[in-house]
């Protein structure tokens, strides 16, 4: 476990993807609580990560997206796909709008290039 994953461990709670399940297992070993979103496709598609706390499932990505927005704290921007961009670019829309009041951080920004 590096640096940056032992101090996501110490996160007493973290919201994650079906690609965050190292970040989930360092999370659930420090004794934090792991919550999973998922649209249903992804379980369809068997995608999910199941040791988890608790896991919503939603219709689109669409939801998935709002719903992670309306339950995190703060923002944390992992490299990622398109996916992770679409997700990063809201909450800083929204946040430069002035409708979402949380921090914003990203990790290896150079990803974005």
């Amino acid at each position: 476990m590096d640096r940056r994953e032992r101090q996501l461990a110490r996160l007493r709670r973290l919201k994650i993807r079906s690609d965050g399940r190292a970040r989930g297992e360092h999370t659930l070993h420090a004794g934090g609580r792991v919550t999973g979103v998922e649209p249903q496709f992804f379980i369809d598609a068997e995608l999910q990560y199941d040791a988890i706390d608790e896991l919503i499932v939603t219709e689109t990505m669409a939801e998935r997206r709002t719903k992670m927005i309306e339950l995190g704290d703060a923002f944390i921007a992992m490299p990622g796909g398109t996916g992770t961009l679409e997700e990063i670019s809201e909450v800083m829309s929204m946040g430069a709008l002035g409708h979402l009041d949380a921090p914003l951080h990203s990790v290896q920004s150079e990803w974005l290039l």
